[in-house]
């Protein structure tokens, strides 16, 4: 890898298992492609489990640019209670960053988090440089905050002092500028490890939700380019009212960082995300290059012109006068006519199946604590 240039590099956090690492290696190989020239990145992996021939892999992806490499390796026993019966919550390496500030070198001090299922199409360097005011992170509120994350925090049996204020918004954590030292001060990592724990039976989103908690009217909003993670490509709501019209407008246009959210991911089969083909050209220019991504199943098909035709659509919510947009929409529906019929249905199934999986999960916790509660009542006599 090339050497890292005279001044202050651009430090990066990741967590990932074996199964991120391709990911990883995408993610970063973006970042580095649209970072401006003469800025150095310090990457630091958070690694659960990683095959040493892996970690050669995806430095190799990155070897023509400046950047240094540390993996580290936290210890499992810090969050092996915290994933028992995790639910949403995902692999267990997505702990690990709530222990970044313990794990870091002290004399870092600031650093930016991504998820390795993000990819970078603008350049970082502008986040890097952003004043976090007395922050302790920068991050973006999520694009469905007051319509379910809300409603899910509000029905939790809180303890006074980890309670969110109604008022407090809720950020994706996919996407985090991080005052390190003040992590570390105020111990965030310890206090949202002891949340997840303590709520494991209840949080969904089980780091994100504790970090969320722990944050609580202490984090700053970055506009949505910088985690274009809402699902408008594939639901018809979206509660776009979170964001100012203009910063909406700018994410739509030119995004800065691409959240693939959801179960689907552009490596597997069954993603319709509309920016699959921008995750898959800078999966060509990685040590996995090689090797052939899925295709696209009918079905997939399907639902990636359902998605782009959302994509339309809101873009039509925030420029009202984008001639260009209004024609591909109508040009899309003038050469797909029967869109005009299926589309209500795939949204009626798109959302069917939403609920039907929030039932399956709510369920799920209840019968994890009933068991619980069983195995903990005394024995009689």
């Amino acid at each position: 890898m090339a050497e890292l240039s005279d001044g202050e590099p651009l430090v990066l956090v990741a967590s990932i298992d074996e199964a991120y690492v391709m990911p990883l290696a995408v993610m970063v190989r973006s970042a580095l492609e649209n970072l401006r020239p003469g800025v150095g990145v310090k990457l630091f992996v958070l690694e659960d489990g990683t095959r040493p021939e892996s970690r050669r892999r995806a430095e190799a992806s990155w070897a023509e640019f400046p950047i240094e490499v540390e993996w580290l390796t936290p210890d499992p026993s810090t969050i092996e209670r915290c994933v028992q019966d995790r639910g949403y919550a995902g692999v267990p390496a997505t702990y690990n960053r709530l222990l970044l500030a313990e794990m870091l070198p002290s004399e870092v001090r600031k650093a930016i988090y991504l998820d390795a299922d993000v990819i970078v199409t603008g350049d970082l360097h502008p986040l890097w440089e952003r004043d976090l005011s007395g922050h302790l992170a920068l991050a973006v509120p999520d694009a469905y905050f007051e319509l379910y994350h809300h409603a899910r925090f509000a029905g939790f049996a809180f303890r006074d002092e980890d309670r969110p204020a109604a008022t407090d918004r809720y950020f994706n954590a996919g996407v985090l500028v991080i005052d390190v030292d003040a992590w570390r001060r105020e111990e965030v990592g310890r206090r949202a490890l002891t949340i997840a724990e303590r709520y494991r039976d209840a949080l969904q989103f089980h780091d994100q939700d504790a970090l969320n908690c722990v944050l609580a009217g202490r984090w700053g909003a970055l506009s949505p380019a910088w985690n274009l993670h809402e699902l408008f490509d594939v639901l018809m709501y979206w509660d776009c009212r979170q964001y100012p019209r203009s910063e909406v407008g700018e994410a739509l246009r030119d995004p800065c960082v691409i959240h693939f959210i959801g179960p689907t991911k552009p490596w597997a089969a069954g993603c319709a995300n509309v920016h699959a083909s921008a995750f898959a050209a800078y999966h060509a220019r990685t040590s996995w290059g090689d090797e052939r991504l899925p295709e696209a199943r009918p079905l997939d098909r399907l639902a990636e012109r359902h998605g782009r035709l959302n994509w339309l659509f809101w873009r039509g919510v925030v420029h009202e006068r984008d001639a260009k947009r209004r024609n591909s929409l109508v040009g899309m529906l003038w050469s797909r006519p029967w869109m005009l019929l299926t589309f209500p249905v795939w949204q009626a199934t798109v959302w069917t199946s939403l609920a039907a999986s929030r039932a399956w999960f709510w369920a799920r916790r209840q019968a994890c604590a009933a068991s619980r509660d069983r195995l903990r009542a005394p024995v009689p006599s």
